[in-house]
């Protein structure tokens, strides 16, 4: 059997791996083209649904690691929390592994998001998991219908996520979720279901890319009015420039064409330094400007496993991420979680 070497994007490992039959990278393929050929159609579809959309808590991006690489990540295997970007994203290398990750966001304008994600694999090939997402609005102004001010009001939307994903091929690895949306309009509660699906697929040894749908479902009537989820279509390249420095872009639509660029630097295994840019319409004062940090605190046994190439139970895990919003001022999200 013919073998070639590829290397381990979260611990920098050269491992063996069986190249793909042909039958097999027909299929590949065909689902990637099926996957392109849907993302080439969502713009004209997104824009054809209504002139509203409600649940804008669900464009903000849990994962503090992704958001410190500039909101990048659409082609990444990471943890729970990159399902926020693609379903196929998550993944746990050791068989028998859970992770579980809680991430908070103190967002512009006194709002603020909190989650909590699980993921668990039991073979090392598919992993299954689910979130929790809790959005606080700060407080806003209400006014009638003849535009008279009331008073204030605040939002407090809740999303529940499950997912699922697993490796087709050697190269290609599929991901679905399912979601139910409750939003809160004026104190009564709305709720909606709606549906994501992705895949990453590794172009060569160091290359690999990443697409997925986000927020595909009906919508939900609020009175007389239709509002449909911010749909959201996102495609995204991962290149490994060293065994220690990774270069990630993401493109997603229909966000003002947003570009998410990111750098990951690898100091030590357990260590790792980020910074990004995430492209914003009309912001200036270094507008989109991302930075920040995560390590793992692990025994020495496992830290010896890792040096090895083989999965490791960590202990715990940080993630920090700074984001510079111009005149609207500075984002901090912090994740901590716990692999075992």
């Amino acid at each position: 059997m013919m073998e070639n070497y590829y290397r381990n994007f979260n611990n920098h490992v050269v491992r063996p791996f069986k190249v793909a039959n042909i039958s097999e990278v027909k299929t590949s393929h065909y689902i990637v083209a099926i996957l392109l050929f849907s993302l080439f159609c969502a713009p004209p579809a997104l824009n054809a649904e209504v002139e509203t959309s409600i649940g804008e808590f669900l464009r903000i991006n849990p994962s503090a690691a992704s958001s410190a690489l500039g909101g990048a990540g659409v082609s990444q295997s990471g943890s729970a929390d990159y399902g926020f970007l693609n379903p196929a994203s998550p993944k746990l290398e050791k068989s028998g592994t859970s992770r579980i990750n809680t991430s908070y966001t103190g967002w512009l304008s006194g709002t603020k998001l909190m989650d909590v994600f699980f993921a668990h694999s039991s073979n090392g090939e598919a992993v299954y998991g689910g979130g929790l997402s809790f959005f606080v609005s700060g407080e806003m102004e209400k006014f009638d219908k003849a535009g008279k001010l009331v008073g204030d009001f605040r939002t407090n939307d809740f999303l529940g996520s499950s997912f699922y994903n697993r490796n087709l091929t050697d190269k290609l690895r599929l991901g679905a979720s399912a979601k139910i949306v409750s939003i809160d309009n004026d104190g009564k509660s709305n709720t909606a279901f709606a549906a994501d699906i992705g895949c990453i697929y590794s172009l060569s040894a160091y290359l690999s890319a990443g697409l997925s749908l986000a927020n595909l479902g009906l919508g939900v009537n609020v009175g007389d009015d239709r509002y449909e989820l911010p749909r959201l279509a996102r495609m995204g390249m991962r290149w490994e420039l060293r065994n220690n420095l990774t270069a990630l872009a993401d493109i997603t639509y229909p966000r003002d064409d947003n570009l998410n660029l990111g750098l990951e630097l690898s100091v030590r295994e357990n260590i790792k330094l980020r910074c990004g840019w995430d492209k914003k319409a009309d912001l200036k004062s270094g507008a989109g400007l991302t930075a920040g940090l995560g390590f793992a605190i692990v025994s020495s046994d496992s830290m010896e496993e890792l040096r090895r190439g083989s999965s490791f139970p960590v202990l715990l895990l940080f993630d920090y991420a700074f984001q510079n919003f111009g005149e609207l001022g500075y984002i901090h999200r912090i994740n901590f979680g716990i692999q075992f």
